[in-house]
Formats: structure tokens, C-alpha cells, sequence
């Protein structure tokens, strides 16, 4: 007896819709994000964070990472690239990293390490005003 898997017997009609899907939320997503009001006030944002219309976003995962420096390198200089090979960085020992959501600079931070982990320790955040803001701006 053979089960029937309606989902991989046509994989563009299940993209399909899974974009529909997808563009329902993001209406739905700049709807509410729209209905926000956006002001440079601390109180104002505080009130930003706690807002109802948010409410349902809390549950929602999001990539953090940490971002210890950037380099532009020559394609060449790349494919030359071998196991042992070290690539230096303009950036200082003990100088602060970039905290990103989704990639999103939310913060700066230091890198700390924990049981032989590392970890970061939140040095300064951005403005959770300008943290909404941003969340705004990709939805549009």
C-alpha cells in the first residue's frame, strides 16, 4: 500500500503556495508595523516594544550573529587561499563586534568566553526607536 504525498507530486504548485502564504504575512506584517507610531522619544519607544500590534512577533526566530570584521579581498587572493592560511584584519584585539539580527547592526559588544564557549557582552545598543524603524523599512 503506497501513500499518496500530494506535496512532492507537484513541487510548483507547493512554492506556489508558499508565496502566497508568504505575501499574506507581509501584508500583514506592514498593516501593523504602519499602525506604529514613530516618534525619537525614550517613552515613546518604550511603549513601541510593549505594543499589542507587536505581540505576535515575539515568538518569531531570528538569525543573530557576530560580525568580528570585514575585508575586501581580490578573487584571486581568495582561490590562493590554503589550510593554514591567515587572512588579517584592519580590526584591533579587544575591539568591539558588531551584533546583527537578520542582518542588522542591533548592537556592539565584547567578545567573552564562557565554559571554553564564546559569548558576547552588549556593550551599547542601538535605539530601540531605530530598531523599529529598521524593521519598517524591510517590510516596505
Amino acid at each position: 500500500m503506497e501513500e499518496e504525498n500530494t506535496d512532492m507530486e507537484n513541487p510548483q504548485e507547493g512554492t506556489e503556495v508558499a508565496q502566497e502564504k508568504d505575501a499574506a504575512q507581509q501584508k500583514l506584517f506592514k498593516e501593523d508595523l504602519s499602525a506604529l507610531p514613530m516618534s525619537d522619544d525614550e517613552d515613546q519607544s518604550d511603549s513601541l516594544l510593549n505594543s499589542k500590534t507587536l505581540e505576535f512577533l515575539f515568538d518569531l526566530e531570528l538569525l543573530m550573529s557576530v560580525e568580528l570584521a570585514r575585508k575586501e579581498m581580490r578573487l584571486q587572493d581568495i582561490v590562493n587561499l590554503d589550510e593554514g592560511s591567515i587572512v588579517e584584519f584592519d580590526k584591533l584585539a579587544g575591539e568591539s563586534v558588531d551584533i546583527l539580527v537578520n542582518n542588522k547592526k542591533i548592537a556592539e559588544g565584547e567578545v567573552v568566553v564562557i565554559d571554553d564557549r564564546f559569548g558576547v557582552r552588549i556593550v551599547d545598543l542601538v535605539n530601540p526607536t531605530d530598531r523599529i524603524k529598521d524593521l519598517t523599512q524591510l517590510a516596505s
